[in-house]
């Protein structure tokens, strides 16, 4: 298992390889702040395509491509979505939206930041010194988590923005009948379909060709390759690290998977793969999905469940809430913060109408 010095994503630097070896849509650098006596990733971007590290592929990219999914949409509503996307992409490039930095960012979907941290003040004033001319940016922010976060960077004004609809799920609140049978009905499929279900197996146990395939095929292959894409030696290494954990579903080989990571608070499930041509009705996904319910309440810890399938997730407990990026322009030179503010400004105004009716359409293509 890792050491406190092999930890994803510093051994990157110390292992004096390119974050593109781990994750071939994703280019920076790590950096290292330390703050009460804890490691936070600091990602200074450079050309990222994958969302999790490029605002652009967040805002106009991504959108765009989901609008290809999207079949039954009023004419109209889409040439005025195009338009508004147009200018939200003039607007990016005038501002250079992905050279920023991103603070406590592991390069997963969802970052999961200290319970304790304090001196807000002081990291904002530290980065913002080494990086004068990039806007300063914080991930993975929501109200059920992070409240007491929140509140102090927008104290030390930082602006927040609405990026996505996330649940999550608490061991602790009460479920309806109907949500306790949906999970109790999941568990049941693991022994139904004579799999077994292990719970951080051992390294050499686990073929890591066989997860990286599976998980192509449901993030690349099946959504987007706007997704992280995750090489063989991501795999290997963060399965060797402590701060990950791994959730097998296997008969002879391997047909589904997640791997977690987790603090002292919460689980969170940054990679899933599931073998698409093993029929629906033996529901790899929702056995999976149990098997995170019964890792968490076993460990006592809340659930991100993150975004995606919203209404599968409510149906077993999960409680939707907003997730939010808080972003530091104050200490960008004038003109360039004015450009920011007119682009967060637009975003606001634009997100409710333009996501919206995507989302809305998006929600019956993920019943498919």
């Amino acid at each position: 298992m890792g050491e406190i010095h092999k930890t994803w994503p510093f051994f990157v630097n110390e292992e004096h390889k390119k974050i593109t070896d781990y994750i071939k849509n994703v280019s920076g650098i790590i950096e290292e702040y330390n703050i009460n006596s804890q490691r936070l990733p600091v990602f200074v971007n450079d050309k990222s395509t994958s969302w999790i590290c490029s605002l652009f592929t967040c805002q106009i990219t991504y959108i765009k491509k989901a609008l290809q999914r999207v079949s039954s949409i009023n004419c109209a509503l889409l040439v005025i979505i195009k338009m508004l996307l147009y200018i939200r992409a003039c607007l990016a490039r005038i501002i250079n939206i992905d050279h920023v930095v991103f603070i406590n960012h592991d390069l997963t979907s969802t970052n999961l930041w200290p319970d304790n941290i304090n001196k807000i003040d002081k990291l904002i004033a530290d980065i913002s010194a080494k990086h004068p001319s990039r806007p300063l940016v914080f991930r993975s922010l929501n109200n059920v988590h992070n409240r007491q976060l929140i509140q102090s960077l927008l104290q030390n004004n930082c602006l927040l923005l609405r990026f996505r609809e996330i649940t999550h799920y608490d061991y602790n609140a009460p479920l309806t009948p109907k949500q306790k049978a949906n999970i109790k009905c999941d568990f049941k499929l693991i022994e139904k379909n004579n799999y077994v279900a292990v719970i951080d197996a051992d390294i050499n146990e686990i073929s890591i060709s066989r997860l990286y395939q599976l998980y192509n095929n449901v993030y690349i292959n099946k959504y987007s390759i706007l997704n992280p894409q995750y090489t063989l030696l991501f795999f290997k290494t963060i399965l060797q690290d402590s701060t990950f954990g791994s959730i097998i579903i296997k008969k002879n080989i391997t047909d589904a998977f997640t791997i977690y990571k987790s603090n002292e608070i919460t689980i969170q499930y940054p990679c899933i793969g599931y073998d698409l041509a093993i029929e629906r009705k033996v529901g790899l996904y929702r056995q999976i999905s149990s098997m995170i319910h019964k890792c968490a309440i076993q460990k006592k810890l809340l659930i991100n469940e993150s975004s995606g399938v919203l209404d599968f997730k409510k149906k077993r407990g999960g409680i939707q809430t907003s997730e939010y990026y808080a972003i530091y322009i104050k200490h960008l030179p004038f003109l360039k913060k004015v450009a920011w503010q007119l682009y967060l400004f637009f975003i606001k105004i634009t997100r409710p109408f333009v996501e919206n009716v995507i989302i809305r359409k998006l929600s019956q293509f993920e019943k498919n």
